[in-house]
């Protein structure tokens, strides 16, 4: 598979990111991202509606986006995994994120926690890297 549709996302400060309800309906959040060894990684609220749709249908996609979520580029595909809290790449994609996303992100992060939020990383895989891992 031709990988280089992928390419664009990391020009962007943020992706959408496409899940599916039960239904099949598409919800798309735009999201701040970073990118490691071929993967796209983003982090959220861990009991957030997109963590719950990611559970029960991992198949999601991907778009370049402005802040406000308007789709600037092409959807591709991914699949999911939430990550557990005792993954070894945490600190590697909290050091990327922060040298993304600087203070707004920490000071974010800071707020999530003082309010009792745990979050999670979601890895996100390109079909091609899917089949080989």
């Amino acid at each position: 598979m031709d990988l280089s549709r992928y390419a664009t996302l990391g020009d962007d400060a943020h992706i959408s990111l496409r899940t599916f309800r039960a239904n099949g309906n598409a919800v798309d959040t735009a999201v701040w991202f970073c990118r490691y060894e071929g993967h796209y990684y983003i982090r959220t609220v861990r009991d957030s509606a997109k963590v719950r749709r990611l559970h029960a249908n991992s198949t999601a996609a991907i778009a370049s986006c402005r802040w406000d979520g308007e789709v600037s580029g092409d959807w591709q595909p991914v699949q999911a995994e939430v990550l557990n809290d005792d993954d070894d790449l945490l600190p590697e994609l909290d050091t990327r994120m922060d040298a993304l996303y600087g203070d707004y992100r920490r000071e974010l992060t800071a707020l999530m926690k003082q309010l009792g939020k745990a979050l999670c990383y979601i890895k996100l895989t390109p079909p091609a890297k899917a089949t080989r891992e």
